[in-house]
């Protein structure tokens, strides 16, 4: 009844517990090819997971649909596909649909949690949601003392909603369950699909021309870092303000580029990629400011890409302007020597 095999390393009594329980704790990946079919065949139908968006921000939208995908994965179920929204966060852009299709790669998606017609979730009616026990931001707890297993969270969604035939994770961008392997297993079945691939792959030749380079993701809408300059009566600004392990920080602009100028000495490399909403939140100064400190070999999209047309780099799929940007800025992101937030 635990996730793939970790029974292996269990205490004795976990064995003899296991031997006990009732088969309908066995997870849908470890079921027997015929039962497996038939329990898929019936979540297809009936028994379904449906990711409930209450969070800002298409990147905590993503958050909560993985969340949704590992109690669906546990409990046997069919998870439901609800588009999610982009452009809420930054004033002055328009708000879009986004498919989960836009973002991730189904096929891959599919091989690690059954997928629901989109027929069967529109129909859903009376999903009973989870509580937040299951579902919601772990309180005065550390990351040890909010781990737990697979099988763990696995017992507690068949005991507690085993006989529902559609469940509803609402607002699940933490939980008070880790599920570590459950993650680890959830992103070995995660992938962009071709269509940011290989927009991201012309960029990156465009833009760098086959050589390493360096990135920098640089946002101004921390609000942790609003309410630290508020306390402390600063006349600091968004953009200058780093979170670490011990608390909020201000920072200087000539800090930030020196972290990078570092960066590009230690990868042999004056290429760097920019990935910032500043200019959208209105800090065009700031941003060109850190750009002049730092000189040749900055990128920043679309900005720089003057001797290109949007073709080049843009994916070849409909998708909103504000979506195909980021979705192409993290896959670049993702291929630099070195990246920093």
């Amino acid at each position: 009844w635990r996730w793939e095999n970790q029974s292996r390393s269990a205490p004795e009594h976990c064995a003899k517990h296991r031997s006990t329980r009732s088969p309908h704790v066995e997870h849908a990946h470890r079921i027997p090819n015929a039962d497996r079919a038939h329990r898929v065949e019936r979540a297809s139908g009936t028994s379904l997971l449906l990711p409930h968006y209450v969070s800002l921000g298409l990147n905590n939208y993503k958050m909560e649909l993985r969340r949704a995908a590992t109690f669906a994965a546990l409990s046997g179920r069919a998870l439901c596909l609800p588009d999610m929204v982009d452009g809420k966060t930054v004033a002055g852009v328009k708000r879009a649909p986004v498919k989960v299709a836009m973002v991730y790669s189904l096929d891959k998606l599919s091989r690690f949690v059954a997928l629901a017609p989109e027929a069967a979730c529109n129909a859903a009616r009376d999903c009973v949601h989870v509580e937040e026990h299951l579902c919601g931001k772990p309180l005065n707890r550390t990351i040890l003392e909010s781990a737990s297993s697979a099988g763990r969270v696995q017992e507690l969604l068949y005991d507690r909603y085993g006989n529902a035939a559609c469940v509803t994770t609402s607002g699940c961008l933490w939980s008070t369950f880790t599920l570590h392997e459950m993650y680890l297993s959830l992103w070995q079945h995660l992938a962009k699909p071709h269509h940011t691939l290989s927009a991201a792959q012309r960029a990156a030749n465009i833009l760098f021309k086959g050589n390493p380079y360096v990135a920098l993701h640089w946002r101004f809408e921390e609000s942790r870092c609003a309410r630290y300059f508020a306390r402390q009566g600063t006349n600091a600004t968004l953009g200058l303000c780093f979170r670490s392990p011990n608390g909020t920080w201000p920072i200087t602009l000539r800090t930030l580029a020196e972290a990078i100028e570092r960066m590009r000495d230690v990868h042999g490399t004056q290429h760097v990629l920019l990935a910032t909403d500043g200019r959208d939140r209105g800090f065009s100064r700031l941003v060109d400011g850190f750009r002049n400190m730092l000189g040749a070999g900055v990128v920043e999209l679309p900005l720089d890409c003057e001797n290109c047309t949007r073709a080049d780099w843009w994916p070849a799929v409909t998708l909103p302007a504000v979506t195909a940007l980021s979705e192409v800025e993290q896959q670049l992101m993702a291929g630099a020597r070195f990246a920093l937030g």
